[in-house]
């Protein structure tokens, strides 16, 4: 019989749906049960997805010997108290970002989880896709020789206009930097390494923003953190670049992530995302082939058959089948854990106008292995 690892779920607001819907194809996870404070919500999940128990408490929840893998699924501001029941409970936990608001709150995890000897990995996982994979193939194999800089960006209209509860996400705790950041951070971890530096300068471009999705229509919000928020990052390896994000832009042609080597530019697929064809385009040997970058050079595309299809949860099942073969992890606290730090110190640096190191670090996470396919030009 094949061996599949008990997870509960904590917070069963809209982001489970697209957790349940992943965990359907992915071979390791068993949902055993599912817990919100609102148990119309939890009853509601259940009665869709056929979960056996709908527990009543969170104490129940942890007192379940089934339950081996804790999903904390709850809003951000809750999650410490969350992943923490949980780990003292001696449970694994995978959390959504960010892994604690406070950088005090998240290493009292990172080091709880090391007392109790169980993991702890938190979201985001989208740079197990096989996007951000071929990309990180392509790097590591020199498809455009050393890194020298980088370029990213999000910009968006903010989510006013299809989140069901937006007002989070303009407060004290929220903005584009902790809400999306934490994907485009965590890819440029996989790609590039840690962060040892930071600049920034940000500011709130409306102060109050109107809802138009269908539960909240024509109720307004004060915005309370910066929402246009500009940044320079230097890395550990002596990459420098700009990282961009907002929620205050209509409209943009600028890449998700691009990576300027040596030999060659490499553009990634949205971070955001799992799926996806990154490009590379290689320089010439002569000057003006280098130099001019309006130039109609071909750029190839690559993808690869070996990756899972983009799902919510792919990090959970990663989690659970190291579990079962007692090797480390990919998710991990280490990485979210710099990752919270980087976007605080970004909030730092804007906040003080002056350089901000980074005090954290972090190990690159290991790579899946997969082998990449370039596709015809068109």
């Amino acid at each position: 019989m094949i061996r599949r690892v008990g997870v509960g779920i904590v917070g069963c607001g809209h982001v489970s749906l697209q957790y349940l819907e992943g965990f359907k194809t992915l071979p390791s996870i068993d949902v055993v049960g599912c817990f919100d404070v609102d148990q119309n919500q939890s009853q509601a999940r259940a009665a869709v997805f056929g979960i056996q128990r709908v527990y009543q408490t969170l104490g129940e929840l942890l007192s379940d010997p089934s339950v081996e893998i804790v999903l904390n699924i709850t809003p951000p501001l809750v999650h410490y108290g969350v992943s923490k029941a949980a780990l003292e409970a001696g449970k694994h936990v995978f959390s959504e970002k960010p892994l604690a608001p406070t950088r005090e709150e998240a290493r009292h995890l990172v080091d709880l989880a090391a007392i109790k000897d169980v993991r702890l990995a938190c979201a985001p996982d989208t740079f197990l896709g096989s996007g951000l994979q071929i990309s990180r193939k392509l790097l590591d194999d020199g498809w455009i020789g050393s890194p020298v800089g980088m370029g990213t960006f999000f910009l968006s209209n903010g989510v006013e206009h299809f989140h069901p509860s937006p007002a989070f996400f303009y407060g004290p705790a929220g903005g584009p930097m902790l809400d999306v950041g934490p994907y485009y951070l965590t890819a440029l971890i996989n790609l590039l390494g840690p962060v040892a530096r930071v600049a920034a300068s940000s500011r709130i471009t409306f102060s109050e923003r109107i809802i138009t999705s269908p539960e909240q229509y024509g109720a307004r919000i004060k915005v309370e953190t910066p929402t246009y928020i500009s940044s320079t990052l230097e890395f550990e390896s002596g990459v420098i670049g700009p990282l961009l994000a907002t929620f205050d832009v209509q409209a943009t042609r600028l890449p998700f992530i691009e990576v300027y080597g040596t030999e060659g530019t490499l553009s990634t697929t949205d971070p955001d995302l799992w799926t996806g064809n990154p490009e590379i385009r290689q320089y010439g040997e002569d000057e003006e082939a280098m130099s001019d970058l309006e130039r109609n050079v071909p750029w190839t595309a690559f993808r690869s058959s070996d990756l899972i299809p983009g799902l919510r949860g792919v990090g959970v099942e990663e989690l659970a089948q190291a579990i079962m073969e007692d090797r480390p992890h990919r998710v991990t606290a280490e990485i979210a854990y710099h990752v919270l730090d980087i976007a605080l110190s970004i909030a730092e640096a804007a906040e003080s106008g002056t350089h901000v190191d980074v005090e954290s670090t972090c190990t690159r996470p290991t790579p899946l292995s997969l082998s990449i396919k370039a596709l015809p030009r068109s």
